[in-house]
C-alpha cells in the first residue's frame, strides 16, 4: 500500500501535494494540519482512502473535497473542528464510512451531509453537539449506523430520523437528553440497536418505541427513570436484549414484558424495586439471563420463576431476601445462581427442586447457621459453592460428587472434613480452627483433588507434620494470618506439585524449609 505524507500545517499548495501524491491512499494524519484549500483535490485521481486524524482543522469548506469522487473511507477525527459548511461533502457521492468523532462541533445543520447517498457509517462521538436540526440526516438514505455518543444532546425532534430506513445501529449513549417522544424514532424501519444509556431520561413517551418492530436490543440503563408504562415495550416481539440497569425504577407493571416473547437478556439490576408480580415474567420462555440485583425485594412469589423455561442464569445479589422456600426456581434451567449479600436465615430442602443444571451457586454474605444436607441432594452437578460471610459451624456435602471448588471463608467451623476428593479448590480463610493435626479430607484410599488451598486467618496455633501429606496435586498453598511460629522442617516432602507456598515472615524455621524444598517459591507476610 503506498502512502501520502505531509508534514506541512496548509494544504494549499497544488504543485506541493502532486509531487507526494501516490495512488490509492493518502495519509495526512497526524501532520499538525489547520487548513485544506477547497479545489485542492481536484486533479489527484481518485484514492480509496483519505486520512486526516489528529490534527488542527477547525473548519471544513465548500469544495474542500473536490474530485473525490472515488473516495469511500473518510477519517477527520481528532481535529477541532467546529463548523462544516452546508454541502462540504457533496461531492463524495460514494462515501461509505465518515469519522468526525472527537472534534467540537456544536449542532448538526439542516444540509451539512447532503450529497453522502451512499454513506453507511457516520461517527459524531464526543462532540460538543447540542441541536440536531430537523431535516440533518435527509440525504443519509442508505446510512446503516450513527454514533452520537457522548454529546451534549438535549433534544431529539419527532421524526429526526424519518429518512434513516436503512439504518440499523443508533448510538445516543452518554447526552443530556430528559425525555423521548412518540415519534422520536419514527421511520427507524430496520433498527436493530439503540443505545440511550448514561443520559438524564424522566420519561418515554409510551409509544416511543412502538415503531421499532425490528428491533433486538435496547439499552436504557444510567437514567432517571422511576416510572414505565405497561404500553412501552408493546410490539417489540423480536428484541432479545433489554436494559434497565440503575435508574429509580420502584415497580413493574405486570403487563410491561408481555409482548417480549423473543427475550434472551433482561438487566434491571440498581434499582428501587421492591415487589416483583408474580405474572411479570409470565410470556418470557426463551429468557435465558435474569439481572435483579441491588434492588430492594424482599420476597418472590412461589410462581414468578416458573415460565422462565430457558433461564439459565440468574442474579439477585444485594437484595433484601430473607429465605428460600420450597420449589422457588422449579421450571427453570439455571446453571448459574447468584444470591450474593442478602439476608437469607433459612433454605428449605426443596428449594433447589427440578434444578438439576446447576453448576455454579453463590450464597455469599448471608445469615446462614444451617443447611440440610437434603438441600443439596437436589442439585448433584454442582461444580461451585460459595458460601463466603455466613455463619456455618457445620455442613454436610456429601451428595455433591462433582464439586470442584468450595468457599467457607469467614465463618464459624472449628474444624472441617469432606469425603469429596473432586475439589480442587477449598477456602477455609477466616475460621476459627485453632489447630490442625487432621486432612480435611476423609480417608477413602482416594488422593484429593485439591490443588489450591487456603486456610488464612484461622488462628491456627500449630500445623501437625502431616496435615498436608494426602495432598499430592497441591500446587498453591496460603497459610498465612496465624500464630504459629515453627514448622516440621518435612512438612512440604513429597508434595512433589507444589510451586507456591503464602506464609508469615515471622516462622522462625523458614531457612530451613526453604532449603528442604528448592522448588517451591515461598511468599511472606508481616501478618
Amino acid at each position: 500500500m503506498n502512502n501520502f505524507n505531509c508534514t506541512g500545517e496548509k494544504i494549499d499548495n497544488y504543485n506541493i501535494i502532486l509531487k507526494k501524491y501516490i495512488h490509492q491512499n493518502i495519509y495526512l494524519n497526524s501532520s499538525q494540519i489547520c487548513y485544506v484549500k477547497p479545489y485542492i483535490f481536484r486533479n489527484f485521481g481518485s484514492p480509496n482512502f483519505l486520512y486526516m486524524p489528529n490534527n488542527y482543522l477547525s473548519l471544513i469548506e465548500v469544495n474542500t473535497f473536490y474530485g473525490l469522487f472515488r473516495v469511500n473511507y473518510l477519517d477527520l477525527s481528532n481535529n477541532k473542528i467546529s463548523t462544516i459548511e452546508d454541502g462540504a461533502f457533496k461531492d463524495l457521492t460514494n462515501l461509505k464510512t465518515l469519522h468526525l468523532q472527537s472534534n467540537l462541533l456544536p449542532n448538526l445543520t439542516k444540509n451539512m451531509f447532503s450529497g453522502l447517498i451512499s454513506l453507511e457509517n457516520l461517527y459524531l462521538g464526543l462532540n460538543k453537539i447540542e441541536n440536531i436540526h430537523l431535516d440533518s440526516f435527509k440525504y443519509l438514505v442508505n446510512l446503516k449506523s450513527l454514533d452520537l455518543y457522548s454529546n451534549s444532546i438535549f433534544l431529539l425532534y419527532d421524526r429526526v430520523f424519518r429518512s434513516l430506513s436503512n439504518l440499523v445501529n443508533l448510538y445516543l449513549s452518554n447526552n443530556k437528553l430528559e425525555s423521548i417522544g412518540a415519534e422520536t424514532f419514527y421511520g427507524l424501519n430496520s433498527i436493530k440497536y439503540i443505545s440511550l444509556q448514561n443520559n438524564q431520561i424522566k420519561k418515554f413517551d409510551p409509544m416511543a418505541f412502538n415503531y421499532l418492530i425490528t428491533i433486538s436490543s435496547l439499552y436504557l440503563d444510567g437514567n432517571d427513570l422511576v416510572n414505565i408504562s405497561e404500553l412501552t415495550f408493546k410490539n417489540l416481539t423480536l428484541l432479545t436484549t433489554l436494559s434497565l440497569t440503575n435508574n429509580q425504577i420502584q415497580s413493574l407493571h405486570p403487563d410491561l414484558f408481555v409482548d417480549l416473547i423473543s427475550l434472551r437478556v433482561l438487566y434491571v439490576q440498581a434499582n428501587k424495586i421492591e415487589i416483583i408480580d408474580r405474572e411479570l415474567f409470565r410470556n418470557l420462555t426463551k429468557l435465558e439471563y435474569l439481572e435483579l440485583s441491588s434492588n430492594k425485594i424482599r420476597f418472590f412469589n412461589e410462581s414468578t420463576f416458573f415460565p422462565l423455561k430457558s433461564l439459565q442464569t440468574l442474579y439477585l445479589y444485594s437484595n433484601l431476601l430473607t429465605d428460600f422456600y420450597e420449589n422457588m426456581f422449579a421450571g427453570t434451567k439455571l446453571t448459574v445462581l447468584h444470591v450474593v449479600n442478602n439476608q437469607i436465615s433459612f433454605v428449605d430442602k426443596n428449594s433447589f427442586n427440578q434444578l438439576d443444571n446447576l453448576k455454579y451457586l453463590h450464597l455469599t454474605s448471608n445469615r446462614l447457621d444451617y443447611l440440610d444436607s437434603e438441600v443439596f441432594s437436589k442439585i448433584s452437578d454442582l461444580v461451585y459453592l460459595g458460601l463466603e460471610n455466613n455463619l456455618l459451624k457445620t455442613i454436610d456435602l456429601s451428595c455433591l460428587k462433582k464439586l470442584e471448588v468450595l468457599r467457607l471463608d469467614s465463618n464459624q467451623f472449628s474444624n472441617f472434613t469432606t469425603n469429596l476428593t473432586t475439589i480442587k479448590e477449598l477456602y477455609l480463610n477466616g475460621n476459627p480452627l485453632g489447630y490442625l493435626n487432621y486432612s480435611f479430607f476423609a480417608q477413602n484410599g482416594l488422593i484429593p483433588s485439591l490443588k489450591q488451598l487456603e486456610i488464612n486467618y484461622c488462628q491456627l496455633q500449630s500445623i501437625e507434620i502431616n496435615a498436608f501429606k494426602e495432598y499430592k496435586n497441591l500446587v498453591t498453598l496460603k497459610i498465612f494470618g496465624n500464630y504459629f511460629q515453627v514448622l516440621n522442617d518435612t512438612i512440604f516432602n513429597g508434595l512433589n506439585n507444589l510451586k507456591t507456598v503464602h506464609i508469615n515472615s515471622y516462622v522462625e524455621n523458614l531457612t530451613k524449609i526453604q532449603d528442604s524444598n528448592p522448588s517451591i517459591t515461598f511468599l511472606f507476610r508481616a501478618w
